[in-house]
């Protein structure tokens, strides 16, 4: 039970303790810790690659819609959107982490995860459709190289992580810590 103190703001008697009450008001009963174990489980680990994902392909459509559409960056419709994606987002958050870690295997992805990612798929089909001469644009030989590189590095590691067994992984680094003491 969170201990309350019925004083007055300005009963308190430091500048330091009225902040401190003044934030406490806003703050919830008690806070809720997720902890998404993404590299637990291979299907728990592509749901985190996907989230990332769109998370990165919302705010590239940030910088595309603006350069497409020509709407300058303090425009309030820039600000409405950012904001619906904030709150929608926080919503889609929790519904796919109750749907990731449920055992149920009748749980179902919940309504928000579903709407961002209809207005994710939209909005890249009206740049798709509108901007292909910006999207187009081919990128340089030195960061494509980087980027299949990273790539491909990538794709070892997910490979190795899922796919060798954790008592050979285990074995191997306390052979390695051993001969750095041996050292």
């Amino acid at each position: 039970m969170k201990k309350y103190i019925w004083t007055g703001v300005w009963n308190t008697p430091t500048i330091k303790g009225k902040i401190k009450r003044v934030v406490s008001q806003f703050t919830p009963y008690s806070w809720t810790s997720y902890q998404w174990g993404y590299t637990e489980s291979f299907k728990k680990f592509l749901f985190m690659c996907f989230i990332i994902v769109c998370w990165i392909v919302q705010d590239l459509n940030t910088f595309y819609l603006k350069a497409i559409y020509w709407i300058p960056p303090n425009h309030s419709l820039n600000l409405y959107r950012e904001v619906i994606y904030a709150f929608t987002g926080a919503c889609a958050m929790k519904e796919m982490y109750s749907f990731l870690m449920s055992s149920d295997p009748y749980h179902r992805i919940g309504r928000y995860p579903w709407l961002i990612f209809a207005v994710l798929s939209c909005e890249i089909l009206l740049e798709i459709k509108h901007g292909w001469y910006i999207l187009s644009i081919p990128i340089h030989t030195e960061w494509a190289v980087f980027w299949l590189v990273s790539t491909f590095l990538f794709g070892v590691w997910v490979v190795w992580r899922f796919t060798v067994p954790l008592p050979i992984i285990g074995r191997y680094v306390r052979k390695i810590e051993h001969k750095v003491k041996a050292m």
